[in-house]
């Protein structure tokens, strides 16, 4: 037997006892900012060991180890410890009663569920340390009495089972809210002070220990005055009553109501989500555990219905996060109005929701849901006074309860989800092999994404824009390309949508900006004029807090000259927020780069609010170019907005310009310029460097006032 007094030490020692390193660590970094240090094992050998070489302050142990378990170990160490004072928290993923009973017939102080919250690792480990210290201080008085009551807010009893009577300290009754009674009671009447579901279990462990010297440790509850309710930690110490075989029990009773009250919120708020009040993520996953462990049909029909909310981005930036906010909470009450037993609803993640459902009978009650919840949001929501439509896209797997993997449900659901947005929003698909497939295809894009800019994968391709009155470069569009090391050249089509989504746009396309203009003024150096750089903006770059700080300390940087920069904008960025985009317009335009907008014809722009933006380009959309005959038909549409353009006082450029015939249109009616593959597809730098030299036949004339026009 050891030494079981804490060592001099400026900081506690905690001993982490798990066979998984990652756990080992994440621990660390929960407790790294109180005040503790750590020594570790791996197993319950290794545990006993450290622990007799450092005598650490807690122990925090994993049950399930190889060569000794935690269970094995703790017991273990209670032997060396020769006390309750060591405090010993079990550590286990394992979900069931038993798992928490074992703990504590291993004479474990505590027990905590894996995943591990941080704010509750830290309770713990802090009520442990409490609870250590009151054990240490009993320990310490020579009087059990006068131990007794030096341990604040605890009251204590002791039993003789040769006599069988219970003594009662003041410091119990008064802990209690109880007048003083009688000191000497027997057990009965003792127990009575036990919450009745606790009763038993009570007075089974206080037997125990009289009779088999086996101490114990327990978290009950004890009514006090006017049925007051009361949850104690209670646990004894025995000692042997002469040459008999009964045990003398000293039982501490500490209140720690309000401990267990923080944790049962810690544990709530782990469990739901704090916005809608729906079961979160962990919830959801342990409660399709529970149906398939609980459930006497295993073969029945599950079905789960994993709903993303259609362009819920756009009511975030047209109305602001509160008001999205609402609208949450709205349609949490909505899909809260179809559960029943055998249907839940939770909030998976931001704009994303889950039904899952049992007892299906066929895959005409699993239609019938969906249905059900795509009319739920047919009524419109309010925001504030204005009425918003919200449409849904769900992806469904079906599949028994025997068959559930409770993850891979949930990334088949959520892959199904992402392929019915794709096939047009507003519908249900079913989950496919081949959506899976390309949901898989789809992350593993993402996660080389992440690391494509620092790898340094990316490059800038140019594309010439060219007078259509004489043919000479004018300016050049920026277009981004992946070449990925072992995926090659990863299309735009397919890694662009991601980096939207993901907010990876944002950091990509301040690097486009920053090369593009570096690109350019080389170029100029070179003697190849005031060309014009277009560089793609995307809605959340335009929408950023500091795009005219980010375009000035661009300009600083480079030595691009500000005309040269043409800041390309989608209709549907710039339609967004009207008032807040002629601000950002101004702001660009006071400091003299120019802005185009992209594709125009495609979106929802009004002609009224085209007016007022101080806009130096419109892009004709290819789509609007590239049916036009030889004679001309079909070119009205492009007609009349190169008209507009002049009109309003516009430099008009057309894209997707590919034969002589769209040329000779283009001539005919004025357009300003053009770009496509007449004159050349995206190259890289390199190549584009080449077409300027043979494109460009006098520098001299490639001035500024054919640039600005």
């Amino acid at each position: 037997m050891i030494n079981t007094q804490t060592p001099l030490r400026n900081k506690l020692l905690i001993l982490i006892v798990d066979d998984n390193e990652f756990i080992r660590e994440l621990i660390k970094s929960y407790l790294a900012p109180e005040d503790f240090t750590f020594i570790e094992a791996r197993n319950g050998e290794e545990a006993i060991t450290e622990y007799l070489k450092n005598n650490p302050d807690v122990v925090l142990m994993d049950v399930v180890m190889p060569k000794m378990n935690g269970y094995q170990a703790c017991k273990k160490l209670r032997e060396l410890s020769g006390s309750y004072s060591l405090p010993i928290i079990m550590m286990t993923s394992l979900k069931d009663d038993k798992a928490t009973s074992d703990a504590f017939d291993a004479q474990a102080t505590d027990f905590i569920s894996k995943p591990i919250s941080r704010p509750l690792l830290i309770h713990r480990v802090s009520h442990a340390l409490h609870i250590r210290d009151s054990e240490l201080q009993l320990q310490a008085k020579k009087s059990q009495l006068a131990a007794s009551q030096e341990v604040t807010g605890s009251g204590y009893f002791e039993y003789n089972p040769i006599t069988e009577k219970v003594l009662c300290s003041d410091a119990l009754y008064s802990l209690l809210g109880l007048e003083k009674k009688d000191q000497i009671i027997s057990l009965a009447e003792f127990l009575l002070l036990t919450q009745t579901e606790d009763r038993e279990t009570v007075k089974q462990a206080i037997l125990k220990a009289a009779h088999e010297g086996v101490a114990y440790l327990l978290s009950h509850k004890m009514v006090g005055a006017e049925g007051l309710e009361y949850i104690v930690q209670h646990q004894t110490i025995i000692s042997p009553i002469g040459k008999t075989d009964r045990y003398h029990l000293l039982g501490t009773i500490l209140d720690i109501t309000s401990t267990k009250n923080k944790d049962i919120l810690i544990e709530e708020q782990q469990q739901f989500d704090t916005l809608t009040g729906l079961p979160n993520r962990q919830q959801l996953e342990d409660r399709l555990t529970l149906w398939l462990t609980q459930s006497d049909q295993r073969e029945e029909l599950f079905g789960m219905f994993f709903i993303g909310l259609d362009r819920f981005k756009n009511i975030n930036s047209s109305f602001g996060h509160h008001a999205a906010d609402n609208i949450l909470k709205s349609v949490a009450n909505r899909l809260r109005a179809h559960e029943n037993e055998d249907l839940v609803a939770a909030r998976f993640s931001g704009d994303e929701f889950v039904i899952i459902a049992k007892q299906l009978t066929s895959n005409i009650d699993v239609e019938a849901i969906a249905q059900r919840l795509k009319e739920t949001f047919a009524e419109h929501f309010f925001v504030e006074i204005r009425e918003v439509f919200i449409t849904i896209s769900i992806g469904i797997v079906t599949c028994p309860l025997i068959e559930l993997d409770e993850k891979q449900v949930i990334q088949n659901a959520e892959s199904a989800m992402f392929q019915a947005k794709r096939q047009g929003r507003n519908r249900h698909e079913y989950y496919r092999d081949e959506i899976g497939n390309q949901f898989n295809k789809r992350l593993h894009l993402e996660t080389n994404l992440r690391k494509a800019l620092d790898n340094g994968e990316f490059e800038v391709y140019y594309q010439p824009q060219v007078s259509v009155h004489n043919r000479r470069i004018i300016g050049m569009e920026a277009l981004i390309r992946w070449n990925h090391p072992e995926l090659g050249l990863v299309s735009p089509d397919d890694f662009i949508p991601i980096a939207e989504e993901t907010g990876l746009i944002v950091p990509i396309g301040s690097w486009v900006m920053e090369s593009a203009a570096r690109q350019t003024v080389t170029w100029r150096d070179k003697g190849f004029g005031l060309l014009r750089i277009g560089i793609n903006l995307s809605a959340k770059q335009f929408q950023g807090k500091d795009l005219a700080k980010e375009v000035a300390d661009v300009i600083s940087k480079t030595g691009i000259m500000p005309p040269s920069l043409d800041l390309e904008l989608t209709e549907s960025a710039v339609m967004n927020d009207i008032g807040r985009t002629i601000v950002i317009l101004n702001q660009l335009k006071e400091m003299g780069t120019q802005t185009s907008m992209d594709d125009f014809g495609t979106g929802y722009s009004s002609l009224s609010y085209l007016q007022q933006m101080p806009l130096h380009t419109l892009k004709i959309d290819r789509a609007f170019i590239m049916n036009i005959q030889p004679d001309g038909s079909n070119g009205e549409i492009a007609k009349v907005i190169i008209a507009l353009c002049h009109a309003l006082g516009l430099n008009v450029v057309a894209e997707g310009v590919e034969t002589e015939d769209h040329m000779k249109f283009l001539s005919k009616h004025e357009c300003n310029e053009a770009q496509g593959y007449l004159f050349s597809r995206p190259l890289p730098a390199v190549e584009m460097e080449k077409l300027l030299y043979s494109m460009t036949t006098h520098v001299e004339e490639n001035m500024t006032e054919d640039f600005l026009f």
